[in-house]
């Protein structure tokens, strides 16, 4: 409860401030990449939304190519984490397929 209050503490300081920048949202994203999972797809989307409102800044350094590739191997890893893992893995045993979900859930959690 205490990581989803200072998310939405974060997002009320980053809506309604004086001085909105761009890289305000990752102080919103931080406390919210650490209860990934809890809910990891709507994290997983919050995530590609706040780095979407980072183009300008990226644009300005010219790093445009960085931001669409590591955004294709996100987004590739949801996709690879929206299957149901039991069709991935359908002959592997119960432990060896909670290890799979734990493999899917760390890599989403690095890549945000």
């Amino acid at each position: 409860m205490i990581l989803w209050g200072s998310t939405s503490t974060s997002l009320a300081f980053f809506l309604a401030s004086f001085q909105v920048h761009e890289k305000s949202i990752m102080m919103a994203l931080s406390p919210l990449s650490l209860i990934v999972a809890d809910s990891p797809m709507f994290i997983s989307w919050f995530s590609l939304v706040a780095v979407w409102t980072l183009w300008p800044l990226l644009q300005v350094d010219r790093l445009q190519v960085a931001y669409v590739t590591c955004t294709a191997i996100f987004v590739s890893l949801l996709f690879l984490y929206g299957r149901p893992v039991d069709a991935v893995a359908r002959n592997i045993a119960g432990s060896e397929t909670q290890m799979i979900r734990d493999l899917f859930n760390g890599s989403i959690s690095l890549s945000v």
